[in-house]
């Protein structure tokens, strides 16, 4: 069965209308809504727990060589935002 969780219902239903209000403005054309609000929350929560363990930080140096006085946490975001405009 499902647990209660109020706060993420209201956190996914608030992202729900985000991508409505998107699609009205003519983003994610042809794409179900639904869909491209789980995989924004997927990739966002997937960022920030990868950035909780240590992860991230790991991969940003030893793998994509960012410096350390970057925050890697909001390049990946400014680059989904990047993404998501491209979609209209």
């Amino acid at each position: 069965g499902f647990c209660e969780w109020e706060e993420g219902e209201f956190a996914f239903g608030a992202l729900q209308q985000t991508v409505l209000d998107c699609k009205a403005e003519g983003y994610f054309k042809g794409m179900n809504e639904n869909n491209v609000a789980l995989n924004v929350w997927a990739l966002v929560h997937g960022l920030c727990s990868l950035k909780l363990q240590g992860h991230l930080d790991h991969v940003a140096s030893a793998h994509l060589h960012v410096p350390e006085d970057k925050n890697i946490l909001e390049e990946a975001f400014e680059t989904l935002v990047l993404m998501l405009d491209k979609m209209k």
